[in-house]
């Protein structure tokens, strides 16, 4: 073929290509391709206080600690949905020390995501089948009922389609290794649920069955790198739910004659949906007990994965700041230990709004959280962390508030995973906290 002849080719699918695009009547260059809803998500946080490093030397490095120097960040959440699309973009920076100067690019982070997602339905036999895929990133992601994949941002995609209530749905979890601190890479979930509505869509109940593999996970002659999983969940209204879960991971070919105990754990979790209000008081509360067997967290947890630090470019990781804000409970806190262990935490928190007919006073709020966590663990001293705070904040509208309060409430910086411990003595935080979602624009129908 010459090159005249390539030319006429390339001149042919040119025109037929435009042909195609052009459309036939005028009235179809009318068409709105305007996106239905435009917003924008800002969150924004400031940290300070002083850290006690305690008799025993706790907190080696104290002198870089956030609270002791302050933290600040900024989230940038861009979202748009057209036609069952969605797509959110993230940008976060943050800066680890007041005192590390401005422009220190070792105390300066900035880091972007996204999350990609379609959800999309249409009609089959008088029923709705719904598909739903995303592929980015996810934040607080918790995976079935919370017993391993919990309280952390990790990235992945997932697929999930159901129709009349029956469901199949697959997650792929990536980087739990170099990402978190784990033991495990990749995760693969394939589940299949049943759910149903009873009692005028008062009471939804919902069963999964779960089939569970860890990638690239080191190799343990006790237990293998798949588990199954059972996973129950009812939930009253937007009033309480109830959540059990039951995994069992297989046993290696060379220990057949395992108890099922040892490879297995569950937990059960009760917590409420919305607060409960009471006059001017707001109440959330959740229960949780896990149990796991000697066996179920073997090889999943990697001690020293990296040198975590919250200052240093020299290191391989970090953790964002707004984990400060989070709970102890997490996978790692139970794997680390790499035998039996059984857990009861209990996180709860109390508002009393002042509403004092006077400036300033009428949006003071006092306020009280606890986050308890007792570690029974086989053949060692139960470990038991109590973090406490109370104090006062000043809230003008929903979303923007200044706190000052006292916590017992620090990072350990000797995880592999981000850790909290309790301080020898309690000392004063201040934080502010922004949290918006305005949208910018909306199509009308």
């Amino acid at each position: 073929m010459n090159n005249k002849q390539l030319i006429s080719i390339k001149d042919i699918i040119i025109v037929l290509f435009i042909f195609i695009c052009l459309p036939l009547d005028a009235e179809e260059t009318k068409k709105d391709l305007s996106p239905d809803l435009l917003g924008l998500k800002v969150k924004s946080g400031f940290f300070y206080g002083t850290s006690d490093k305690g008799d025993d030397g706790f907190l080696s490095q104290s002198e870089i600690s956030p609270l002791q120097h302050g933290v600040s960040y900024f989230r940038f959440i861009p979202y748009i949905q057209y036609s069952g699309i969605n797509i959110q973009f993230d940008l976060t920076a943050e800066h680890r020390s007041q005192s590390g100067g401005v422009f220190n690019s070792n105390v300066v982070y900035i880091y972007p995501r996204y999350n990609f997602n379609i959800d999309t339905s249409f009609n089959v036999f008088g029923n709705d089948f719904n598909f739903n895929v995303s592929v980015g990133n996810f934040f607080d992601r918790q995976a079935l009922g919370g017993l391993t994949f919990l309280n952390i941002d990790d990235q992945g995609w997932f697929a999930d389609i159901n129709y009349y209530g029956f469901g199949i749905r697959y997650d792929k979890i990536a980087d739990y290794l170099l990402g978190v601190g784990y033991g495990i890479d990749d995760v693969n979930i394939l589940q299949t649920y049943y759910k149903r509505n009873f009692f005028k869509d008062n009471l939804e109940a919902k069963y999964s069955f779960a089939f569970v593999n860890y990638a690239n996970i080191l190799e343990s002659e006790l237990v293998g790198n798949f588990r199954n999983d059972h996973l129950f969940k009812l939930r009253f209204k937007d009033w309480v739910k109830a959540t059990w879960q039951y995994s069992i991971r297989a046993s290696s070919d060379d220990n057949r004659n395992q108890t099922s105990s040892d490879n297995s754990a569950y937990i059960f979790e009760l917590a409420n949906i919305k607060p409960i209000k009471w006059n001017d008081f707001k109440l959330n509360m959740k229960f949780a007990f896990r149990n796991y067997g000697r066996n179920y967290n073997l090889d999943t947890y990697k001690e020293n994965r990296v040198d975590l630090t919250w200052l240093g470019a020299k290191n391989d990781g970090f953790y964002p700041s707004y984990y400060l804000n989070r709970s102890f409970a997490q996978w790692g806190a139970y794997s680390e230990w790499q035998t039996g262990v059984q857990a009861i935490s209990f996180v709860g928190n109390i508002e009393y709004k002042l509403n004092w007919d006077f400036p300033v006073f009428e949006d003071i709020i006092l306020f009280g959280a606890i986050d308890y966590n007792q570690l029974n663990i086989e053949n060692q001293e139960t470990q038991t962390f109590n973090f406490i705070e109370i104090g006062v904040k000043y809230q003008p509208f929903d979303s923007f508030n200044i706190s000052l309060f006292n916590s017992n409430k620090i990072y350990d910086d000797s995880k592999s995973y981000f850790a909290f411990q309790e301080q020898a003595a309690s000392t004063f935080r201040v934080t502010m906290n922004l949290d918006t979602d305005a949208i910018l624009f909306k199509k009308e129908k």
